[in-house]
């Protein structure tokens, strides 16, 4: 509804009648997001935040396909998708210093497979890399995996 207080409240009572998960919208006050997501409620969809994440991911680039800010702007993941002329083509996590500002926390190849890399996993064109970093690291990810 347009009604955030509603929303919650809704979802919250599935949730306690059962329903495995709740998902609750919040269109007019962000505030509630925040208090929301401490009420047992599986997923909290803020349309303030969904602009702002889309309007960071216009920011910072075209070869970034998503980005997600977390635990209030603090964490930042972000998707890249590794093109032609990336220097970190052919080249295996492990030997891709991230100085500890960053962490590549998931992968989807070229054929759409998702997974967990672990450090011998050699870097392709085409695959998208999810990059979770610290607010203020985050340029030193892009400039890496941009």
């Amino acid at each position: 509804t347009d009604k955030d207080e509603l929303n919650i409240i809704t979802s919250t009572y599935a949730k306690r009648m059962g329903t495995s998960h709740s998902v609750a919208l919040v269109k007019t006050n962000p505030n509630y997001a925040i208090l929301a997501r401490h009420m047992d409620i599986d997923t909290v969809i803020s349309t303030s935040e969904v602009t702002v994440d889309t309007l960071m991911r216009y920011i910072r680039g075209e070869n970034i396909a998503s980005i997600h800010s977390l635990f209030d702007g603090a964490i930042e993941v972000s998707e890249y998708k590794l093109v032609e002329g990336n220097a970190l083509l052919g080249r295996q996590l492990k030997d891709i210093s991230l100085s500890g500002k960053a962490i590549v926390t998931g992968i989807t190849d070229k054929n759409g497979k998702s997974f967990l890399a672990n450090g011998s996993y050699t870097l392709a064109e085409g695959d998208s890399v999810l990059v979770a970093t610290e607010h203020g690291h985050v340029d030193f990810a892009q400039r890496l995996f941009s």
